[in-house]
């Protein structure tokens, strides 16, 4: 019985602790059901925070790409503008030359300085004073032989009331020099008459000279062509003066000034083939051209010319068929300077050779803009080399040694080869490769035509410069400054063969006005060699 109560118990207190463990698992199943749904919950909450963020991601990668592109298209425009700048500098440079170029150094006119015009003095400073130098012979105007009047001064009488008896061979005298200019005109008249033996009618005739009714004589025609062709007076201007130094007793027509010159033109034609025989035959050739107006219309003024004769030539054309219309470098076996136009290289009976005096003024427009020693060495070298062939010359020296030539070339070549390696390394770094172009083309000019640059080392004949053809034709701007150009092709070509006439007969020695005479006279002329 008591093993039964004691079963009894321990069955109670297994149920008990059956209904204690129901409670605790009932419990530990709504703690877990409670647990499960904050979890469910939170689960919940972060797939939706994982949406969000996955969203957030999409719109992050979106942005990402946008960004790339955006980033991709700055880059591209950060070349662009990178390129951009490369050409602004190029253009800043180029402008920054342009304005500091002038006629010193590069092939602009004198007339483009403006009022910036720099007055270039090559002459060292001397420590002597202005003017005439102590102990040196003066020079004066000295009494002409034969004068046209002369005036005694001479007083009768001494203070005492005596004559005075003056010797013949104790006198001084003084001159006063002027000029006078006299209207002279002269008639010719012919008469009708009957021989008083057989009764023959008879009439004289006028010189063959005298054409029209009035005519218009050599010396007045001189002066008029003198006023126009050498005096660049304008044909108003010209009409102006004869009027006023005849007092107003010849007064042309701007027609007839015309007119003269276009006689003295035809009858210059002879002189002119006589010109270019000259020129044909000559050792070395100065050669150039300058543009000028004819009838609104651009044209050019072609010079030929040695130191002793100098032919003009107007032609519409600049290169090959003017060169050959001149019809003188086509039989020119000589030496031809000139500026390095490509036209002329066409000849190759010839040999050639360059200004320096533009590679001068290249080389200081190279120094002063981009500061390059080498370009500043060079042109300390043309200089010298010009200063030693004068100097040997004056010395009586026909040429340089052999020796003396190829140390010249050498250093010539050395300069050249140091400055093109140092452009081609700094070109190297320079995105925009045009720049520095005239640079570029001054350096390859002087290495490929070394011999014509040189040339005047070479050969005593030939100058350092092509001056003597660019002094010829300064005359030819100050006509078109003065008239701004000419109206027709005839009036041009008219002037161009008057042009040669007068500066060859100058430079020969000829008295022009007295040329003229001659000329309108109708006689044949030579001019002296």
């Amino acid at each position: 019985m008591i093993r039964i109560k004691e079963l009894k118990l321990k069955n109670k207190d297994l149920k008990a602790q059956l209904d204690t463990a129901k409670i605790q698992i009932k419990n530990l199943n709504e703690f877990i059901i409670e647990q499960r749904k904050a979890y469910e919950a939170t689960i919940k909450s972060m797939y939706k925070r994982i949406d969000s963020l996955y969203s957030d991601l999409q719109k992050s990668n979106a942005r990402i790409n946008e960004l790339e592109v955006e980033n991709k298209m700055l880059k591209d425009k950060i070349v662009e503008k990178d390129k951009e700048i490369d050409e602004l500098k190029l253009t800043v440079s180029n402008l920054t030359a342009r304005l500091k170029k002038d006629s010193t150094n590069s092939s602009k006119p004198s007339s483009t300085d403006g009022f910036n015009k720099k007055i270039h003095n090559s002459r060292e400073k001397s420590t002597k004073k202005p003017g005439g130098q102590f102990g040196h012979t003066g020079h004066g105007l000295e009494l002409f032989q034969n004068p046209s009047e002369i005036i005694e001064i001479k007083d009768e009488k001494c203070d005492c009331g005596k004559i005075i008896l003056y010797n013949p061979n104790c006198l001084s005298a003084k001159q006063k020099v002027d000029i006078e200019i006299l209207t002279k005109i002269t008639e010719y008249q012919v008469f009708e008459g009957i021989c008083e033996g057989c009764g023959k009618r008879h009439t004289s005739e006028f010189p063959d000279e005298i054409i029209n009714t009035v005519k218009y004589g050599e010396n007045l025609k001189s002066l008029v062509a003198m006023l126009s062709n050498e005096g660049m007076v304008s044909i108003s201007r010209t009409v102006e003066m004869v009027s006023g130094l005849t007092d107003n007793k010849i007064n042309l027509s701007e027609g007839t000034v015309v007119n003269i010159n276009y006689e003295l033109a035809k009858n210059c034609e002879p002189i002119v083939e006589e010109i270019k025989d000259a020129l044909i035959k000559a050792n070395v050739l100065f050669v150039d051209e300058t543009g000028v107006r004819i009838n609104g219309k651009l044209k050019w003024v072609h010079t030929v010319c040695t130191d002793d004769t100098t032919l003009y030539m107007v032609d519409a054309k600049r290169g090959n068929e003017a060169t050959a219309a001149i019809d003188i470098l086509p039989y020119f076996v000589g030496i031809l300077m000139h500026d390095h136009f490509k036209a002329y290289y066409k000849y190759t009976t010839m040999d050639h050779a360059e200004c320096n005096a533009h590679i001068i003024r290249y080389l200081k427009n190279i120094i002063e803009i981009f500061q390059r020693t080498e370009a500043e060495e060079l042109l300390t070298f043309l200089v010298e080399a010009n200063n030693t062939k004068k100097n040997e010359i004056i010395n009586g020296r026909p040429s340089f040694t052999a020796e003396k030539i190829d140390e010249l070339e050498n250093k010539y070549s050395d300069i050249l080869e140091r400055w093109q390696k140092k452009y081609q390394d700094e070109l190297a770094n320079l995105k925009v490769s045009k720049y520095h172009n005239e640079e570029k083309c001054l350096i390859k000019r002087l290495i490929e035509y070394k011999e014509e640059h040189l040339r005047f080392i070479k050969d005593f004949q030939v100058p350092f410069d092509n001056n003597t053809a660019e002094r010829a034709l300064r005359m030819i701007k100050t006509k078109s400054k003065v008239s701004g150009g000419f109206r027709s092709e005839k009036g041009s070509s008219s002037f161009a063969k008057i042009r040669s006439v007068i500066a060859t007969a100058k430079k020969r020695g000829e008295n022009v006005y007295q040329l003229f005479g001659k000329l309108f006279s109708g006689k044949e002329i030579t001019l002296t060699s």
